[in-house]
């Protein structure tokens, strides 16, 4: 056994790992590309242990000129390189332009914009935190609602406008955490929108997010995580 075939069996164990980490995460796709790139690296391995030995002796592999056996081998390999890098860097464009969409309906929204005024007007300060009969503090205007008040918002009362809005807004941020950990979103330009927001919302509901998963329900599980992650690393990175 020679040098190189130690050090290919090295690479070989080192791409081993690679795509079996890759089939356990969010991108399976990298598992393709190393698989790519060991079948590259394979052919050469293949090309200097067994063809390069044949084009030593011309009589038997009939090769005249040495860029004849490698000039066009390589040329795929390059095609197929700038294919998977191409790839890479259009899904990267396409995450970061579906979070975009993402990010602006969330900012834009019409439907969002009266939940949180509906909420705000429970909860008008950050410091505030949702509990069990809640009264509400600030009308709300007549575009939303012809009658300004609401009565006290009670756990369990499905029925109240506060109770449907804070739903809609947690469930908004559980698809937005499901988004990350599946890797459709890019994660550092929501956390750089939205991190504070989002931590100050789950601190707000947190009581009522607790009493909702009473009798093993796990309700925003991927949301209460993601907070959670963003509270202990504030590093955008």
């Amino acid at each position: 056994m020679t040098v190189l075939d130690i050090v290919f069996l090295g690479i070989t164990t080192i791409f081993v790992i690679l795509i079996f980490e890759s089939f356990n995460s969010a991108e399976k796709r990298h598992a393709l590309f190393a698989l790519i790139l060991y079948a590259i690296l394979l052919s050469f391995y293949v090309l200097y242990r067994v063809i390069f030995p044949l084009y030593l002796t011309p009589a038997v592999s009939g090769y005249t000129n040495f860029w004849q056996l490698i000039v066009p081998y390589s040329g795929s390999v390059l095609i197929t390189i700038g294919w998977m890098t191409t790839s890479e860097f259009n899904i990267r464009n396409a995450r970061k332009q579906h979070t975009i969409n993402f990010l602006t309906e969330v900012l834009r929204g019409q439907t969002r914009m009266d939940d949180l005024t509906i909420i705000k007007s429970f909860l008008p300060t950050l410091k505030d935190v949702i509990c069990n009969d809640i009264a509400q503090i600030a009308p709300l205007p007549i575009a939303i609602r012809p009658i300004p008040t609401l009565p006290p918002f009670k756990f369990g009362d499905d029925a109240h406008l506060l109770c449907r809005s804070l739903d809609r807004e947690l469930n908004l941020f559980e698809f937005m955490a499901i988004g990350i950990f599946q890797k459709d979103f890019d994660e550092v330009i929501l956390k750089r929108s939205l991190r504070s927001f989002v931590i100050t919302f789950c601190n707000q509901c947190d009581p009522y997010v607790v009493f909702s998963r009473d009798g093993g329900k796990e309700p925003w599980s991927n949301l209460s995580i993601l907070a959670n992650n963003w509270r202990r690393n504030p590093n955008p990175q």
